[in-house]
């Protein structure tokens, strides 16, 4: 469904920002924001927040705020570092993840 949000944007040449989050109250006001603009949005957590808050716990946080407003809002996890925390992350809900291999040699993340 995400896809379907990102390619729309691009068609309509506008924008869906990303917002990171590391507790509720920031997920709260993220979702204010999107209702009274009535724009989708991506919540973000990096691997440190997504341990802080817990993989399942950000989707359920996220999924309940989805269903309570019916507004487009999707979860992304940024700059996973390892593949297997990756998995983790998709494996939980995420809506979408990134891979940072800035942390590897450059053969590596090339």
């Amino acid at each position: 469904m995400l896809r379907k949000y990102l390619q729309i944007a691009q068609r309509q040449k506008w924008a869906i920002g990303q917002f990171n989050i590391s507790t509720l109250e920031v997920l709260k006001a993220i979702v204010q924001a999107a209702v009274k603009l009535k724009s989708p949005v991506i919540v973000g957590t990096s691997e440190g927040e997504s341990k802080f808050l817990g993989l399942r716990q950000a989707v359920a946080l996220v999924r309940f705020f989805r269903q309570e407003t019916g507004m487009p809002i999707f979860l992304n996890l940024d700059h996973g570092k390892t593949f297997q925390y990756i998995k983790k992350a998709i494996s939980a809900g995420y809506d979408a993840v990134n891979f940072d291999g800035s942390g590897l040699p450059l053969q590596e993340n090339i």
